[in-house]
């Protein structure tokens, strides 16, 4: 993942694949792996390696068996699709496929929060949310990418990944030049981050 987050998609799939190596299918550790090396893949623009990861990664979610974890830190979502699925589209290009997969994952895994009846992983829906709207802003739907990217920053606490992607969807939208709900969420964007920076830091 850190790989993943300094840009060096390569360095990602290759220790993916050293953990794939190690870890036996139908456990968790081997389908969030599997999940990560499609991710890396297509961030890395190779599109018939994606496309082999994203097959081992949905073997590998039908390989997990019934009882396996879905909250905690060795957990998984037990989606219709392997987690990152729809990253992995918007990478390819995919916009709309992407928006599709977003969709089913908030109506798997985040019921709860999307009917803001609380949930255990508010900034998972976030990130969900923020991918929804980089979707939407693909396939020109601004005001729309706008509104569900308000959403995503109105959740809970936003963590840095959450900032991250809000980040990309901010810049996407102000290169595009977009109107009103652009405006307004490039305004809760700054604030959020102003708040952030200025939390006392850890020592």
């Amino acid at each position: 993942m850190i790989a993943r987050y300094q840009r060096l998609p390569r360095q990602s799939a290759a220790l993916a694949a050293k953990g794939l190596q190690k870890a036996p299918l139908g456990t968790v550790a081997h389908a969030r792996l599997a999940a990560h090396q499609m991710r890396a893949t297509a961030l890395d623009g190779d599109t018939k390696t994606a496309t082999e990861a994203r097959r081992h990664a949905i073997t590998a979610l039908k390989a997990l068996p019934a009882n396996a974890p879905t909250t905690g830190v060795y957990s998984i979502n037990l989606a219709e699709d392997p987690p990152y699925t729809a990253t992995s589209l918007l990478l390819s290009g995919q916009h709309r496929e992407a928006a599709a997969a977003t969709r089913r994952v908030i109506q798997t895994c985040y019921v709860n929060e999307s009917l803001r009846q609380g949930g255990s992983n508010p900034s998972g829906y976030a990130r969900s949310l923020l991918v929804l709207g980089l979707a939407q802003a693909g396939t020109g739907d601004l005001d729309q990418a706008a509104e569900t990217g308000l959403a995503a920053l109105n959740t809970g606490r936003p963590v840095w990944s959450t900032m991250a992607l809000a980040e990309q969807l901010n810049h996407t939208l102000t290169e595009s030049r977009a109107g009103h709900m652009a405006s307004a969420f490039h305004a809760r964007y700054r604030e959020v981050a102003d708040q952030l920076s200025s939390r006392p830091k850890d020592h």
